[in-house]
């Protein structure tokens, strides 16, 4: 029974998370061969769980550098989902637009505040690129489009109520978590 004690406590180790061999049972028959193959598995279960972890680490320090990156840039990026809900923006959307973004995560850009212009011609661009690329008219490698498009000021940004803002914006596609979405930059 000793045997069969020591794999089940090996088990219950590896129910609760402890990856460590346990001994082999050094026998020829059935119990030497399961104790053998329940070794290998818990072997196999600690390097993925190494290489997972490693991965997330890798990940989490991909993902610190792009937001340094965006945070930096000195042009205004904008992320938006598939339904053109803004997912993120950086400090420049700000600077450039004198908005602050952050509140109108989650929802359509049409949404933001006496951007409903800016939005408008995004939407349409897009559109455009997509009915394009429907039809075959343009090829894969050129899946992005640029604009100028000019905005009024906002009542509570710098400078006279009557000044416009001339942006020239690049967007293109990219993948996300629901399929497709979109950044623009500007």
């Amino acid at each position: 029974a000793k045997p069969l004690l020591l794999l089940a406590e090996g088990t219950k180790a590896v129910a609760e998370g402890n990856l460590s061999p346990r001994p082999i049972v050094a026998t020829s028959d059935e119990l030497g061969t399961l104790t053998q193959s329940f070794n290998t598995m818990t072997r196999q279960l600690l390097e993925a769980r190494d290489t997972v972890e490693k991965n997330r680490v890798q990940l989490e320090e991909a993902k610190a550098y792009l937001e340094s990156v965006l945070a930096n840039m000195s042009a205004g990026v904008v992320v938006l989902d598939d339904s053109f809900r803004l997912i993120t923006s950086n400090e420049s959307v700000k600077r450039i637009l004198q908005l602050d973004f952050s509140p109108y995560i989650g929802q359509p850009l049409v949404n933001v505040d006496g951007l409903a212009a800016f939005a408008l011609a995004i939407t349409n661009a897009f559109s455009e690129q997509s009915a394009q690329l429907a039809a075959n008219a343009i090829p894969l490698e050129k899946l992005h489009w640029q604009q100028q498009i000019v905005l009024p000021r906002l009542p509570d940004g710098i400078g006279a109520d009557d000044e416009k803002i001339a942006l020239l914006a690049r967007g293109s596609r990219l993948p996300v978590e629901t399929g497709t979405g979109y950044v623009v930059v500007f």
